[in-house]
């Protein structure tokens, strides 16, 4: 594999920010719900009112947590296939993990290992996403995997800043799944020079503040499942990449902020040759 899969100096802006006014439109609709409960003599309008006005945000806004998890997919698919083979990829090898600092008109970032962590610094000159790539035999080519990573943000904007898992990467086209310290996680698909969203901006109360979070990515051909903490939390059909790299991504939005995430724990399986 060559240098280039690995160093990953060409960092891209960064996918769309979250809707700010979401949080808000919640905060509104809650309070119109309640003065309907208290004015209206008929409890049953005032349900419906309420019942109508949540449904409304949650498919329009797409803010609440994906429903859709069976119990299958959150006992069994939390971790990988029992036969599925472990590759080294671990922060305790500094040689398939680029470290030093690289700058762009978009902005810094400074990598280094220290005791297994993978300790990244990012300062956003120009909304910007940086992704680095472990250096494995057959990562390439990886089709089906399992690839988790255990995550602390310790400096940086809650909402300006985002950070997690990048997957299926290929000729500049890969996808995304990242969470903010704001509670929420999104997915996008990186398309050459745009981004698609595939999952966009969600609460999930499984995202704990300022604490380590464990993110994991599940694919299986075209289909890929999510887990934030071990709990299943969204899952969706793409066919745009059929094969690629997986790895790590740290984003900023807003220009001038800088953060610091930290990496452990990272993990990858793939089937048995």
């Amino acid at each position: 594999m060559d240098n280039y899969s690995i160093t990953r100096t060409d960092p891209l802006e960064a996918p769309p920010r979250r809707k700010w006014w979401i949080p808000i439109l919640w905060l509104l609709a809650e309070t119109c719900a309640l003065i309907v409960i208290c004015v209206l003599p008929t409890g049953s309008i005032a349900w419906a009112t309420w019942f109508a006005v949540g449904r409304s945000l949650e498919q329009n806004a797409a803010y609440n947590v994906s429903t859709t998890a069976t119990a299958q997919s959150q006992t069994v698919l939390a971790d990988p296939p029992q036969d599925w083979k472990h590759l080294d990829a671990a922060f305790t090898t500094p040689a398939i993990w680029y470290e030093g600092t690289d700058t762009s008109k978009r902005g810094l970032s400074d990598n280094v290992i220290v005791k297994g962590a993978y300790i990244w610094k990012l300062r956003a000159d120009e909304s910007v996403l940086w992704w680095r790539m472990p250096d494995v035999d057959r990562l390439f080519s990886t089709t089906n995997f399992y690839v988790s990573v255990d995550v602390t943000r310790s400096h940086g904007s809650d909402s300006d800043t985002r950070y997690g898992l990048v997957f299926r990467s290929f000729s500049r086209s890969y996808y995304v799944f990242g969470i903010s310290n704001s509670g929420m996680f999104s997915i996008d698909e990186r398309a050459f020079d745009h981004w698609n969203t595939l999952q966009d901006w969600t609460y999930s109360p499984t995202i704990r503040d300022g604490v380590i979070n464990h993110l994991a990515v599940l694919g299986m051909g075209s289909h890929f499942w999510f887990f934030i903490n071990g709990q299943f939390v969204h899952e969706l059909e793409n066919t745009a990449n059929d094969h690629g790299e997986v790895g790590i991504f740290h984003a900023v939005h807003l220009v001038g902020e800088e953060s610091t995430v930290i990496f452990e724990n990272f993990t990858l399986y793939v089937p048995p040759d």
